[in-house]
């Protein structure tokens, strides 16, 4: 089943938005060439909305092999902004499909690769993309690689492809901001390179370099993107050794950076943050919270083993703890996990030996609780279904009452679920027949009795999906 895309919504109307939406390369491929205009690059754009990558060791939901990507006729429309698209179509596929990029190495090797393996148009249906399977590792196999994210309503607002490079080249040194501000230097050969400009062109002109490439690009992002940028330069003698390019993101919310948690987008397992944001909430943290501290920290290994730290802490804390989310949001922001452990390289080796005992009975105790929640859960889910663990096999767990409801109505109703509904069976162990087998009978047994009791006061229709979804990873 193909993946049906959506033009990102770049109105300036706030309210009318869309959920924001990001899309993740490989380093390697923000450092390539490549040989796209504006079209070109919002057509790649559009396929990497339907790649749900390995981003993470945490990851339970991501492509292993690149999907069929479907865009409708009307999408396109919006893309070409013309109803006679179609005179255009043909020739910016043949143009995209038959592209390249260049990948070079210190050592002045370099590769080749084409990036589409299908583009096919069927009339007054749409057009199916599929990437080339040698671009795995550039696209959809980034848990081993460093990869950068970009906001696509941003991007999408530029008509020139030289803005939409800067943007990613300035967004991959994301890790290194100070201040808001992102700071990257190139040399005028890196920028002609990763920006595509001849390697002939403004020879001994660098007013009109400067102008065309640079200038008026930054401009178009100043105009109509949140992002700030501008340059200077770095000089040895009378010669320019690199131009600086400053990204400022303090007109960016911590939306704009945001994943979409609802069903109707893709599941929020597929994005970075996902699973570590799912177990802030369960730690009492809101929505907004824990959005805040996955920003300032950017990396969500790195807050996941501060979380970890800081509860395994929490129980051996000598002070009162009133408000358990601000212990924790202090120990993740101010890094006690590091700061502690710096602390402890300098004490005795009996003491090292001492503290290394009772963080291990900490982990003990940590693991226990998770294990003595998880039972809890089960319980929880087989006293409101009716399912008793005999009617469980193999690894599959028992599935909470609200997914239950919601996907028992849908079977029901002799429609077909969704790939983001099997994902969900998928993740407790079960296929649709077995869900069948185990769900529905006991299922079509409440609705006929009016007692609610089974399923809760409190379970809801499809769209409640995604009110419990946090709580799902």
């Amino acid at each position: 089943m193909a993946k049906k895309i959506e033009m990102p919504n770049i109105t300036k109307d706030k309210k009318a938005a869309k959920g924001r939406e990001l899309v993740y390369q490989g380093n390697p491929l923000i450092q390539s060439r490549k040989y796209f205009n504006t079209i070109g690059t919002r057509l790649f754009t559009l396929g990497l909305m339907g790649l749900n990558p390995h981003l993470s060791k945490n990851d339970k939901f991501f492509d292993e092999e690149f999907p069929h990507i479907f865009i409708s006729t009307n999408e396109l429309t919006k893309l070409f902004g013309d109803s006679k698209y179609l005179s255009m179509l043909e020739k910016e596929c043949e143009k995209l499909f038959n592209s390249s990029i260049t990948l070079k190495y210190t050592d002045k090797s370099f590769t080749l690769m084409h990036i589409f393996d299908v583009m096919e148009y069927k009339a007054n249906d749409g057009l199916y993309i599929q990437f080339d399977p040698k671009m795995k590792k550039y696209l959809i196999e980034l848990v081993e690689g460093g990869y950068t994210a970009v906001n696509i309503e941003q991007i999408f607002k530029l008509t020139s492809t030289y803005a939409v490079r800067l943007i990613e080249l300035c967004l991959q040194y994301r890790n290194m901001t100070k201040g808001n501000v992102i700071t990257r230097a190139l040399t005028i050969d890196e920028i002609k390179f990763y920006l595509n400009v001849p390697d002939d062109a403004y020879t001994g002109r660098i007013d009109h370099f400067k102008q065309r490439v640079l200038d008026e690009p930054i401009a178009e992002i100043e105009k109509i993107t949140d992002f700030r940028m501008k340059y200077h330069t770095e000089k040895e003698g009378r010669r320019i050794k690199n131009f600086v390019f400053e990204l400022d993101l303090s007109k960016i919310s911590e939306e704009t950076f945001d994943i979409n948690f609802t069903l109707g987008k893709k599941l929020p397992t597929s994005a970075p943050y996902a699973d570590v944001y799912g177990e802030l909430i369960n730690q009492g943290f809101t929505a907004k919270a824990a959005k805040e501290i996955l920003t300032a920290v950017n990396d969500n290994i790195e807050v996941s083993l501060r979380l970890e730290y800081a509860l395994q802490i929490l129980p051996e804390s000598k002070i009162s703890i009133k408000n358990k989310q601000g212990f924790l949001r202090r120990a993740i922001l101010e890094n006690w996990r590091v700061n502690d452990i710096k602390s402890k390289n300098a004490m005795s080796i009996s003491e090292k030996s001492k503290v290394k005992n009772q963080m291990e009975l900490n982990n003990l105790r940590f693991e226990k609780e998770k294990i003595q929640q998880r039972l809890a859960n089960n319980m929880e889910a087989m006293e409101k279904t009716g399912i008793k663990s005999t009617d469980l096999q193999g690894n599959e767990q028992p599935i909470p009452a609200g997914f239950v409801k919601s996907i028992s109505e849908m079977l029901a109703s002799g429609a077909d679920l969704p790939d983001s509904v099997q994902t969900i069976l998928k993740a407790f162990n079960f296929t649709v027949e077995r869900f069948k087998d185990v769900y529905m009978e006991k299922y079509q047994e409440t609705v006929k009795t009016p007692s609610r009791a089974k399923f809760g006061a409190n379970t809801r229709g499809f769209s409640s999906l995604a009110d419990v979804l946090p709580n799902f990873a």
